[in-house]
């Protein structure tokens, strides 16, 4: 008897209250690792209906704070009242567990599949090979071959192109800005009568 009395005791001083319902149906859990006694009506000396066994999900109705008790559907047609301090918001704890290692099994199994492929990929990385070909250049006769500074000064296109290519632009650019500041002469022809 006094082991049961402990247990009660660390049942009610472990569990907490909760605050007044809005008279809508809410979901709430039994408690961990505990029998919770439906009564028919609020009090220790109303007739127990039946026994819920922890993690069972109930449907608050409505809850009372001076008795302590709140009035919960257990499934279809199954209504009673349950000590408050024994409703949890969450699932119990066991339930939690299991659909958290569920989940854990899940991410690892995907862990494991996107490291096989990242090895996958690093191998395919590693055997692919840059291209061999070197950078060729044509030079004025057509010829081709690899590229490098002594086979582009030997084909024609060394200082004197760039310097070419640079006076082709600023003389572009000049014209650009000259053109439009030039007065226009001659004389400007009438598409309608009377303008």
């Amino acid at each position: 008897m006094q082991r049961a009395g402990w247990i009660l005791l660390f049942l009610c001083c472990g569990t907490t209250g909760l605050s007044a319902g809005d008279g809508g149906a809410s979901i709430r859990y039994i408690s961990d690792r505990t029998a919770v006694t439906l009564r028919a009506d609020k009090g220790m000396a109303s007739e127990v209906v039946a026994m819920i066994r922890s993690g069972t999900q109930v449907d608050l109705i409505e809850h009372h704070d001076a008795s302590g008790y709140s009035r919960v559907r257990v499934g279809p047609g199954h209504e009673g009242w349950v000590l408050t301090r024994y409703l949890s918001e969450q699932p119990a704890a066991h339930e939690r567990l299991v659909a958290a290692q569920a989940q854990l099994a899940a991410l690892r199994t995907r862990n494991r599949e996107l490291e096989l492929d990242n090895r996958r990929l690093r191998a395919a990385a590693e055997q692919a090979t840059p291209p061999t070909a070197p950078a060729m250049i044509v030079n004025a006769d057509h010829a081709s071959g690899p590229y490098t500074p002594q086979a582009a000064a030997a084909s024609g296109y060394g200082l004197s192109g760039v310097l070419t290519g640079i006076g082709l632009l600023v003389t572009g650019l000049l014209l650009g800005l000259v053109l439009p500041l030039l007065p226009r002469t001659g004389r400007r022809r009438r598409w309608a009568p009377g303008l």
